[in-house]
C-alpha cells in the first residue's frame, strides 16, 4: 500500500476540453488496461485543457473543487488502493496524440514515470490509432505495451477511469 502524499498535474498542448475527478463508484466498461504500480507522485495530462477538477478521498465526502484552473495544474492527492481518477475530455479533429502520466515530481521531464498512457493517432509504428502504455525509470523507457487498439476517436468525447490497486493501474475507457 502506498501512503505518501501525491499531486495531480495537468499540461496542455492543444485546445481540448477536460474534466477530472477522483473516485467514481459506478465503473462499467470492457476496455481495461493494466500496468504495474510501484511508486506514485504526479499525474500529467498532455494535449488537453482542464475545465474542472474534483478531488475526493475514498468513501469520504471531502472534496476539492476547481473551476477552469490554469495550466499546468497541480493539486495534492493521497494514492490509496481504490482511488479512482475520472478524466473526461474531447479529442480535437486535428489531434495527433495526448497522454496521462503518473510520475515522480511535477517536472516536464521527470526521472521516473510510473504510468504513461498515450492515445496516438499519428504513431509511426502503427497505421491505426493505438494506445501506448509504458513507464520510465531513471531516465530510461521500458518496453511499450501497444496491444488492444484504441477506443479513442478524433472529434469525439471520451471518459477514462484510472484505478489505483495494490500493484496495478487499471484504466477503463468508455
Amino acid at each position: 500500500m502506498i501512503d505518501k502524499r501525491c499531486n495531480l498535474i495537468g499540461y496542455v498542448g492543444k485546445q481540448c476540453s477536460m474534466y477530472i475527478s477522483l473516485n467514481k463508484n459506478d465503473i462499467n466498461s470492457s476496455n481495461i488496461y493494466f500496468m504495474r504500480l510501484t511508486l506514485l507522485n504526479f499525474i500529467k495530462i498532455g494535449d488537453l485543457q482542464i475545465q474542472n477538477n474534483t478531488n475526493s478521498a475514498v468513501f469520504t465526502p471531502n472534496q476539492k473543487n476547481f473551476s477552469s484552473p490554469g495550466l499546468p495544474f497541480c493539486t495534492d492527492f493521497e494514492p490509496k488502493k481504490g482511488r479512482i481518477f475520472q478524466i473526461r475530455g474531447y479529442v480535437p479533429h486535428q489531434s495527433g496524440r495526448f497522454e496521462f502520466d503518473i510520475q515522480d515530481g511535477p517536472g516536464v521531464q521527470p526521472g521516473n514515470i510510473q504510468f504513461h498512457f498515450s492515445p496516438r493517432f499519428d504513431d509511426s509504428l502503427s497505421r491505426d490509432p493505438v494506445v501506448v502504455r509504458n513507464n520510465r525509470y531513471f531516465g530510461s523507457w521500458w518496453n511499450e505495451e501497444r496491444h488492444g487498439g484504441s477506443p479513442f476517436r478524433r472529434g469525439e468525447s471520451f471518459e477514462v477511469l484510472i484505478l489505483i490497486d495494490d500493484s496495478d493501474y487499471k484504466v477503463i475507457q468508455f
